[in-house]
């Protein structure tokens, strides 16, 4: 016997309901309930499925029609939505299409008298979790209940947790990347500090190399260098004498002419340079502008004699630039020349020392761009990381 579309618990064909022992307990063991709302525009069907669901899940809700429905799920959460494939207005898988849209996560249970193919396709398509079809009985109902808050359940927990994951792989990601920043940062501060002893070894100044820097990077941008190839720049610039840290004093500081000998010694430290630097990874792009640093276009540098654009762009930028600071700088054997005596040498030597398709770059950047450069690293370098060094 059928009694508005169920089974009766103790009619012919009918199948008994305890609905407290069912699945060994669990449903009383969940916690929360399952939060259900049922979906029928028949108030009988309906009604009998609220006095079925009610007795076992305490939590369940019913609406009348599609929108009724839609306007409680923007309201609250469900779990599982039991509805009617054909509601007024508006069919139940057109309900289940509409609540994905939404971003309602509840598991869809569809019922229908006489189905149409369609609704199965379509329930199937929007990822209903099971297709009721009338008449059915009682324990089908709880039994597609379980079944679909299980797997509601285990997608959210699946979710949570892959949250969960993904939140500790950002965290931690966060925290090597900050470690990493910190051990970069502690690398170039132990460099920085040593050019600044080898600046003042050889110039009586600490701020030479980071005044090349400074230089290179601005002709590196009027020249038109890419951005992504300005930080390696940047460091081989301000490194570009560390190979002097295995030059002797008595050469490196020698006042007069050096010996033949002393020279081939001097002529090493591009090379020496190149070789601490290649042991520290995120140095390995520095490496090429150290090593070819006094090189000339003409192939009179060393320690290779490269020629012209053999010459890596770089070194030809920091050759322009190291010029112009020697010659603008004081020395212990003569003092500091002007802006013009150091553009007449660039603009001379341009296609024998230098690059000539560089060097009217640097005399088409104003004097007065130079000239801030040099004061605005004299005043922020030299007197604080003298200050660190005491």
């Amino acid at each position: 016997m059928v009694r508005d579309g169920f089974a009766d618990k103790h009619g012919e064909g009918g199948v008994a309901v305890d609905t407290k022992a069912r699945a060994g307990g669990s449903v009383l063991e969940m916690n929360p309930t399952p939060r259900i709302l049922v979906v029928d525009d028949d108030p009988e069907s309906r009604g009998a499925l609220m006095a079925l669901l009610t007795e076992v899940f305490p939590e369940t809700e019913q609406a009348p029609d599609a929108e009724e429905a839609l306007a409680r799920m923007r309201e609250q959460a469900y779990d599982i939505v039991l509805a009617n494939v054909s509601i007024r207005g508006v069919r139940g898988t057109e309900l289940q299409q509409r609540a994905l849209e939404s971003k309602c996560d509840a598991g869809f249970i569809l019922m229908a008298d006489k189905p149409e193919p369609e609704d199965f396709a379509s329930g199937i398509r929007h990822k209903a979790l099971d297709f009721l079809v009338k008449p059915f009985p009682a324990s089908a109902v709880v039994e597609s209940v379980l079944s679909a808050y299980r797997e509601v359940a285990g997608k959210r927990e699946e979710r949570e947790l892959r949250k969960k994951l993904e939140d500790g792989l950002a965290r931690r990601t966060h925290e090597l990347d900050q470690a990493f920043q910190h051990l970069q940062g502690t690398y170039r501060a132990t460099l920085e500090a040593l050019v600044m002893a080898l600046d003042a070894r050889e110039h009586d100044t600490s701020t030479h190399s980071f005044r090349v820097r400074a230089y290179t990077l601005h002709l590196a941008r009027a020249a038109g260098v890419a951005p992504i190839h300005l930080p390696s720049i940047a460091e081989g610039a301000l490194l570009h004498d560390i190979g002097k840290i295995g030059i002797p004093d008595a050469i490196l500081s020698k006042p007069g002419q050096l010996t033949p000998d002393e020279w081939r010694e001097m002529r090493n430290h591009p090379v020496y340079g190149h070789r601490i630097l290649s042991r520290v990874p995120f140095l390995e792009s520095a490496c090429m502008l150290v090593l070819h640093h006094h090189e000339r276009y003409n192939g009179s540098g060393y320690p290779f004699g490269l020629k012209g654009e053999h010459i890596p762009l770089a070194s030809r930028l920091f050759a322009i630039v190291d010029t112009y600071d020697a010659i603008t700088s004081d020395r212990p054997y003569r003092k500091a020349q002007g802006h013009a005596a150091a553009l007449e040498v660039i603009r001379n030597e341009a296609g024998s020392l230098f690059d000539p398709r560089l060097s009217p770059v640097f005399y088409s950047i104003a004097e007065r761009e130079w000239r801030e450069i040099r004061e605005q690293i004299d005043a922020e370098t030299a007197a604080p990381l003298l200050g660190q060094l005491q």
